[in-house]
């Protein structure tokens, strides 16, 4: 892969009242399905298995007969199947159904709300007596033959069973433009008899409950564009990133789309047909979190058949916040192509303005801006401050009540102007004053608890909330000590001198209830004389329950992870606890992990397979293999 590119674009603001949100809901599974990113055409459904050689094959069941060997694969059209299936006896019907041999996988596709379900049952066929085939449906409704599945068995070498691939096009599965997001589990049908045609066995990945389609194992995609994002992620020290945005269009070169990711506070571009598909580009955001980008959508701005990206920012700082309508084109690299205020707040109060993009029949769209509403705000106390290199905001009054953009092949030039009736003269405004009204005093920062207040209010919790964790102690670097609160998910930092006073830090932990949220500590890992926050969280998936450790270290402009470990797993009444400690005093305190010891589980019974989950966290130790680790700071990251 070639080094990347790197873009920056930097604001010099100080920024303040920081929002950190680390994208969505935390993966629900113990271990993910992976998925291998394949070109178009790499894989030929010929009921073989030579293109695979490079795959890694999961396992289902145990011995000869309803036992599976799998691989799932997936290019631009669809998902690739790969099987082998130990099985003393195949019973299939003239017209398939639930009570014979099938491969059935369960996809979960995100949706506006929650995910919906597909089952794709596959049946292997008989040669010179059946073909193979398909069907599919919803969960939990009956199925109907599938268009444009295509089955092929082939004899397995080796004793009883088959070989059985199968491609299932996108078109088939609601939802599947977006199967990076999806969740997938996958189920053996084993049926003995014709006469008596019972389920006789089902080996399965995850038990599926349509109620709780969430809680199937997360698709880990890998290769391709896939490998590309998590090497970035993993450059930045941010692997469990939750992409804001993953958008795919025609942004630059030939007519194959790439795929834009905003995560974190990036931009990343890549795709088949983007540095020949060998790279990636990345451009830095002028916010701090991934809460600051508002919107994201790809719209062509100047008709030139490629499309840009446009987003909405927030900007933060000691004195407010304003909002940015900007674009990005692609065309060489990433870089800003227009860009309006839109929005103005300070302790005073808030102005805005509404923009729209109306495509034309000829020629590129016209952007139009109108002033707003303002509230707090007007032309005697508002002191114009615009941003530099994107066009100021609209004032209601200002001298122009409306003004309109369009594309002329070089910029975005003015095409027509609206004069404001209501224009006032700030100069004029500020003369007519009455002579004995005096300059206000400067204003006087926040107290701790009034900043506790706000961030209630904006997180809309009750005024009275009571946190279940307060720990005070130097995070950030200032002369005091900061104020760290949990209150159910929500984890907020402030203090006199945190960010000059003027604002508060939050972080909405990566847990999906407050009873999730195991333990919150902080301790200085890095001899920095400066406390990382560790955060221990719960992650249920069906009837397997892992705990996850997040290491979070305070920097100038983000609040990075640089750990990321599981260090418990229960099923039942089997459990693995590793043993987690900080040792030392002061600033030479460490971080150490043992495996433990482990109930009901051995290395013969461990029914997980070994290694990575593949969502960015590090592996559980186990007592069998496993010896403690000390963890280091070096590289931006802990280490053992």
């Amino acid at each position: 892969m070639r080094r990347p590119s790197i873009t920056l674009w930097l604001s010099g603001a100080a920024f303040v009242a920081l929002v950190f949100t680390t994208g969505a809901a935390p993966a629900a599974a113990q271990v993910g399905v992976r998925v291998a990113e394949v070109p178009d055409g790499a894989v030929r459904v010929d009921g073989s298995l030579r293109d695979w050689r490079e795959v890694t094959f999961a396992t289902l069941g145990r011995g000869s007969n309803a036992s599976l060997r799998y691989a799932l694969g997936a290019d631009r059209r669809g998902f690739y199947l790969a099987a082998e299936v130990r099985d003393q006896r195949m019973v299939r019907t003239a017209r398939p159904g639930p009570n014979e041999d099938a491969i059935v996988l369960t996809f979960a596709m995100p949706a506006r709300r929650g995910y919906t379900g597909t089952e794709v049952s596959i049946y292997a066929g008989i040669p010179g007596r059946q073909a193979g085939s398909a069907t599919v449906g919803a969960v939990g409704s009956r199925p109907s033959p599938a268009r444009g599945v295509r089955v092929v068995e082939g004899p397995r070498r080796g004793g009883a069973g088959y070989i059985v691939e199968a491609f299932i096009p996108f078109a088939a599965i609601p939802g599947a433009a977006r199967w990076q997001e999806g969740r997938l589990a996958v189920r053996l049908v084993d049926v003995d008899s014709e006469a008596r045609p019972e389920v006789a066995n089902a080996p399965a990945s995850e038990r599926v409950d349509p109620r709780h389609l969430e809680r199937l194992p997360s698709i880990v995609a890998e290769g391709g564009e896939a490998g590309m994002l998590r090497t970035f992620l993993h450059s930045r020290g941010i692997e469990g990133a939750t992409p804001r945005f993953d958008l795919r269009g025609d942004v630059q070169g030939d007519a194959r789309p790439e795929r834009i990711v905003v995560v974190n506070t990036f931009i990343v571009i890549m795709g088949e047909g983007y540095r020949d598909g060998a790279a990636f580009d990345f451009f830095q955001l002028p916010i701090t979190s991934a809460a600051e980008v508002r919107s994201g959508q790809l719209t062509d701005l100047d008709r030139s058949g490629k499309k840009e990206l446009v987003l909405t920012l927030r900007q933060q700082d000691q004195r407010g916040s304003r909002d940015l309508f900007q674009s990005f084109s692609f065309n060489d690299g990433i870089r800003p192509h227009f860009g309006l205020e839109v929005r103005k707040q300070t302790h005073d109060g808030f102005v805005e303005a509404r923009v729209s993009v109306r495509p034309q029949r000829r020629g590129p769209p016209l952007i139009e801006v109108r002033a707003g509403r303002a509230e707090g705000l007007d032309a005697e106390n508002f002191r114009e401050s615009p941003a530099a290199g994107v066009e100021p905001i609209l004032l209601p009054w200002g001298p122009h009540r409306s003004r309109t953009y369009r594309w002329d092949g070089r910029r975005f030039a003015i095409l027509r102007e609206t004069p404001n009736p209501r224009y006032v003269d700030p100069a004029t405004a500020r003369r007519d004053q009455p002579s004995g009204r005096t300059e206000r005093a400067a204003p006087v920062p926040p107290s701790v608890d009034q900043m506790l207040v706000a961030f209630k209010r904006q997180a809309g919790l009750p005024r009275n909330a009571r946190p279940s964790v307060r720990i005070d102690t130097n995070v950030a670097d200032t002369p005091t000590a900061e104020h760290l609160f949990v209150f159910g998910t929500n984890l907020v930092v402030l203090g006199t001198d945190f960010r000059g006073g003027n604002g508060f830090f939050h972080f909405q932990i990566p847990a999906n209830s407050a009873a999730d949220v195991v333990s919150v500590q902080a301790a200085d890992l890095t001899g920095d004389g400066r406390a990382e926050v560790l955060i221990r969280i719960r992650r249920v998936a069906g009837d397997v329950i892992r705990e996850v450790l997040l290491v979070q270290q305070f920097r100038r402009s983000e609040f990075a992870r640089i750990l990321a470990v599981e260090v418990a797993r229960t099923q039942g009444t089997n459990s693995i606890q590793n043993e987690v400690r900080v040792i030392g005093r002061g600033n030479r305190r460490r971080l150490t992990i043992g495996p433990g010891r482990a109930r009901g589980w051995s290395r013969e019974a461990w029914p997980f397979a070994e290694g990575g989950t593949g969502d960015g966290i590090e592996a559980l130790l186990l007592p069998w293999r496993d010896e403690q680790r000390r963890y280091r700071y070096a590289g931006g990251r802990l280490s053992p």
